[in-house]
Order: C-alpha cells, then sequence, then structure tokens
C-alpha cells in the first residue's frame, strides 16, 4: 500500500510539474484501491497538499518540495511507546560550525622510491629500533613524519599545508640533488588523491553537545569512501575522513553551498530594491494624479 500511495503522489507531482492535472482514473490505475485513494486525497486537500479543480486534482508546491526534498529519517522511539520526535532548525550553517577554524588531523600517504633515494633518506633519520621487525628508518618535524621500510616503502603523514617547501629542503639536506627532490615530491602528489585524509570542524552549538547527539553518514564506492560524524575526542567537532580527493570535492561542495546563499541573498536583496523603486514610483504617479485632478476640480469652481 505504501508503494501505491507513493505513485500516486509522484502521478500528482508530475501533473503539477508539466502544468497539467490527474483524474481520478488517473490515480486508480496505480493499484490503489477507490476507498483508500478517496481517504488519501481528502486527507491531503485538508493539509493543503492538494490542489481540486472541476473534479481533477495535482499536487501543491509544498507537496512537490516535500517530496523532492525526501522524508526525515525516523528518530529513535522514546520509552513508553511515545510518538517520535523531531527537531528542525532552521539557521545559518556558521551558528552551527567555525569554517574558518578547520584543520586537518594529518594525511597518510604511502609511496616507493628507488635504493639511492632511500639510502641517502635513511642518513638523515632515525634508525629503526631492535622490536621493529620491518625495519624502518623514521623522521618526524612540525610539517611531516617519515618512515622508509627496508624494501624502500614510504609511509608520510602531512602535518602542515606547507609541507612541500619543508620536505624538499629535507630532500636536499639528505644529499638529494634538487631534481631529485623534486622527483620524490612529485611521486609524493602523485599518491595524495587516493591517500586517506582527515579535517575537522569545531561545532560551536553547545546545544549539539548536550543532546548528545552521535551519527556517522559513510559512503563507499568500491575502494573509495568518504564518511561524515560528530567527533567527540576533543571537544565537539564534525569530521569528515576518507578518500583525500572525495573529502576535497565535500569541502568544495560546502564552499559552494555558501556562495550559492551569498548569491541568493544579495539578488534577493537587489529584488527587493527594484520592487521599492517600483513601488515609490507608482506612488509619485498615484498623487501625481490625484494633485491634477484636485487642480481640474478647483479650475471648474472658479469658472
Amino acid at each position: 500500500m505504501l508503494l501505491r500511495k507513493t505513485l500516486v503522489l509522484n502521478r500528482l507531482v508530475t501533473a503539477r510539474a508539466n502544468h497539467t492535472w490527474a483524474t481520478r482514473e488517473d490515480l486508480l490505475r496505480t493499484g490503489i484501491s477507490r476507498p483508500y485513494l478517496r481517504v488519501l486525497l481528502t486527507r491531503l486537500l485538508k493539509d493543503s497538499l492538494l490542489e481540486k479543480q472541476n473534479g481533477l486534482y495535482r499536487a501543491t508546491e509544498t507537496l512537490q518540495v516535500q517530496l523532492e526534498l525526501g522524508p526525515l529519517p525516523r528518530a529513535p522511539q522514546k520509552a513508553g511507546g511515545r510518538l517520535r520526535e523531531h527537531v528542525v532548525q532552521l539557521r545559518p550553517i556558521t551558528d552551527f560550525l567555525d569554517v574558518n577554524a578547520m584543520w586537518q588531523e594529518g594525511q597518510r600517504v604511502s609511496f616507493s622510491v628507488d635504493s639511492h633515494t632511500a639510502e641517502a633518506m635513511r642518513t638523515a633519520m632515525d634508525p629503526p629500533t631492535r622490536r621493529d621487525r620491518a625495519q624502518q628508518y623514521s623522521a618526524s618535524c612540525a610539517a611531516f613524519s617519515l618512515s622508509v621500510s627496508r624494501r624502500n616503502v614510504c609511509q608520510m603523514v602531512i602535518k602542515e599545508a606547507g609541507w612541500m617547501h619543508v620536505f624538499s629542503g629535507w630532500l636536499v639536506g639528505c644529499g638529494l640533488s634538487i631534481t631529485g627532490a623534486q622527483s620524490v615530491v612529485n611521486n609524493v602528489m602523485l599518491q595524495m588523491p587516493d591517500s586517506i585524509k582527515r579535517v575537522e570542524m569545531p561545532v560551536l552549538d553547545r546545544t549539539v553537545k548536550a543532546q548528545n547527539v552521535e551519527f556517522a553518514v559513510k559512503t563507499r564506492v568500491g575502494d573509495d569512501i568518504i564518511v561524515s560524524n560528530i567527533n567527540y575526542s576533543t571537544n565537539i567537532d564534525w569530521e569528515i575522513y576518507g578518500n583525500a580527493h572525495l573529502v576535497d570535492n565535500m569541502l568544495a561542495a560546502l564552499g559552494a553551498t555558501q556562495h550559492n546563499q551569498v548569491v541568493a541573498l544579495v539578488a534577493l536583496e537587489q529584488k527587493i530594491e527594484e520592487l521599492t523603486k517600483q513601488i515609490e514610483e507608482l506612488r509619485k504617479e498615484r498623487e501625481s494624479k490625484q494633485n491634477k485632478k484636485e487642480d481640474e476640480g478647483n479650475y471648474g469652481s472658479y469658472i
């Protein structure tokens, strides 16, 4: 029955989108029963979600928007069997997230180097401990940390945005030529889109912490994955992690949404300004006509 109801709603929304109307017979072709259709139409009309004209029907704009946005997720049912509740707050994203304080916890990149490069790098790294079976040499600074295995496989954690300049200088300090250092940096850059990246933004709204909100949205396509969640590891942060190119696209989409909101607001302000000017012009025109009528009336009285 739920599927047939959805088909009926889609028919009504399609009718509105095409500027047409649907008959009861059109709606009955979805397989819904006549009694249930009568109840459904009555309920939609009562909730102002349906338009009716000469026995024909189509969805209102409100119903169309609701179906396009999709239903709200189901909230956990409270103890005692009481109804589920949803709290929907329409507030700017800057009230919830401190985008300017976004920070990157670390981006892990794996790459391989030739034996000559690996030996040069090991000269400036800490030797492996006795318990390290992988025999990894390691180095760490504020911009990055690096380990090189005995098979010349490098594991790098990028900590700062200016890592490239620091890493290039470190490689030259190991004895590599500028060309050799640039080759290693290029190798790192090639691997970055498939690396794992993690960024966090502080959550400003303290009520979120009080509500003890917990969620995780995970999207996976093959080996690519991206996850968004609320993180309480420090205070309370919104965390995004996964394949670097997916995280970058997610942040770009957030930026595009922000720009779109600003553009929409400016366009609305310009529209309001234009309407205000039109209203002022109409007012002046009305006053001019009124004054002209009064002058003509006064002239007639003198005659």
